[in-house]
């Protein structure tokens, strides 16, 4: 189920940007900082979809499985903890793209928004279930470098950073906000780009 899902997300996100003069497909590795808690790293495996138009129009979803998170040093791998964390990202605004022979830059800046969900199954910590809901929204630039291995196939590294001026959580005992909070990933993968 939980496949398929994923392969119906790649072929909506893959036609939302076909339009466009260039787009960027990347299944790769990601880390993302300040999640769920300040200072909180993660580190993900996900999909990433960009799109420049020819008016300009930017567009980047990124979706993301977290692998791991690092906080205060501690690197912990969440494969054995109980612990699931997935989100969606998501820039809309202007950008533009560069081509030099093989290789590719595509710049954006625009509004924010991020999504994720935290999902606790840990006997020891809670006796059931517990989500952690988190959502912010800003205003964020991201860029991506991409070099062409033959056809339209590229091997991507891209950066992101935002800067929320509200982000909402909530779990299930409490509710927060903060504000002012900045975050960045980085991203490296291979892809496809037209």
């Amino acid at each position: 189920m939980k496949k398929g899902v994923f392969l119906v997300a790649i072929a909506v996100l893959a036609a939302v940007t076909l339009p466009a003069k260039t787009e960027l497909i990347n299944i790769g590795y990601n880390t993302y900082n300040n999640c769920y808690i300040e200072g909180t790293n993660f580190s993900n495996v996900g999909l990433s979809v960009t799109g420049v138009y020819d008016n300009n129009f930017y567009f980047q979803l990124n979706l993301n499985y977290a692998m791991a998170y690092e906080l205060n040093g501690v690197r912990v791998e969440l494969k054995s903890t109980g612990i699931t964390s997935v989100g969606v990202s998501t820039i809309l605004g202007i950008g533009h793209d560069f081509k030099f022979g093989p290789l590719g830059l595509v710049l954006g800046a625009g509004v924010f928004g991020d999504f994720s969900v935290l999902k606790l199954d840990v006997p020891w910590y809670t006796d059931s279930l517990y989500h952690y809901y988190y959502l912010t929204g800003g205003l964020a630039a991201g860029a991506n470098v991409f070099i062409k291995l033959g056809g339209n196939f590229v091997i991507n590294a891209g950066i992101m950073g935002a800067w929320n001026p509200l982000t909402y959580s909530v779990n299930d005992d409490t509710k927060a906000t903060k504000e002012n909070q900045a975050q960045f990933s980085a991203n490296i993968g291979i892809g496809w780009n037209h």
